[in-house]
């Protein structure tokens, strides 16, 4: 039996990267019977069908996060379509665009949940402080202003568990569908209000952005990116976060180094911490024809995630 064919999701879910690393080397494209799809592993790879729509397109029939979030959203279309939600959320989430308000909108979040870790004593920082804060951030700038960080917490594993559901596991699919149900419930009456009312926020600017005066995006169109997004807004910066930080505690130079030079190493730090380990683990695309890939044939509609590999030995922050 090929090592494929032996890995269970349960050994996905605890820890990957051994699994990843033993793919590279034996099958680095590889069907994968458990998650039911083609995983491909090496970085070459992964960077051909990245850069390759026309072999690999971003709709998937069978995705976990177009079933458990509907779609179209921003992660899994092509084209005109995604030219169309990236058009709403590019004025709120381009780099310069973040850069004008990043500031003044997270540092009061950061600096209260400071002050709360610091009368905890030992604490998860992880569940204590990254992703309420990253979560909190996300959310005021989407233009939910008043969820609460537990609310927000339980939406996003809700969610999570739904779009890395690739065996569509039914118990698991379920509680993603109630997170889902929830966070539209919550979405609706913000859009009510925004459709009449528009201000600066990002759900306001996608509706309104680039439509004619009177005019809004359909909130069915928008819904399952608003989905992704708060999914991504804890995932990406509070996970990435976290990884930053386990890199500089366990090299102290590193760190002692970034803190005599912040301004300048930060901004390194970061992006090596990203790419040391990414938040988000795989990526999915769908093969449009059949395609020779790392010396197997991946035959045409077969889905394929793309895994994210550790370089553990090679940061660079400094």
């Amino acid at each position: 039996m090929a090592f494929a064919d032996e890995i269970t999701v349960a050994q996905l879910e605890a820890d990957p990267y051994p699994i990843y690393a033993r793919l590279r080397r034996e099958s680095p494209v590889a069907w994968v019977p458990a998650a039911n799809v083609w995983f491909v592993t090496r970085w070459q790879d992964v960077e051909f069908v990245s850069k390759n729509s026309e072999l690999f397109a971003a709709e998937v029939p069978t995705s976990p996060v177009e079933r458990s979030m509907g779609k179209p959203t921003i992660l899994t279309c092509d084209g005109p379509v995604h030219d169309e939600l990236r058009r709403g959320f590019d004025q709120k989430y381009r780099p310069r665009a973040v850069a004008e308000y990043i500031d003044d909108l997270a540092r009061p979040i950061v600096a209260e949940y400071l002050e709360r870790i610091a009368l905890l004593g030992e604490i998860d920082l992880m569940a204590h402080y990254f992703e309420p804060t990253s979560s909190l951030c996300l959310a005021r700038s989407l233009g939910f202003d008043s969820v609460d960080v537990k609310t927000l917490q339980r939406w996003f594993h809700g969610m999570a568990i739904g779009a890395a559901n690739y065996e569509n596991d039914p118990e698991k699919q379920a509680i993603s569908d109630a997170a889902s149900a929830e966070v539209e419930a919550a979405i609706i009456p913000i859009f009510e209000r925004l459709e009449k009312h528009p201000d600066d926020s990002a759900m306001s600017r996608m509706l309104h952005d680039g439509m004619e005066p009177a005019c809004t995006r359909a909130r069915a169109f928008l819904l399952p990116s608003i989905k992704v997004a708060l999914l991504g807004g804890m995932q990406e910066p509070g996970h990435g976060a976290g990884t930053v930080l386990v890199g500089l505690l366990t090299n102290p130079e590193q760190m002692k180094a970034l803190r005599s030079d912040l301004d300048r190493l930060l901004p390194k730090a970061v992006d090596e911490g990203l790419r040391w380990v990414a938040p988000i683990g795989t990526q999915m695309r769908r093969a449009t024809r059949d395609v020779e890939l790392g010396g197997v044939t991946i035959p045409a509609g077969a889905p394929v995630p793309q895994s994210s590999p550790p370089h553990a030995a090679t940061r660079r922050a400094t």
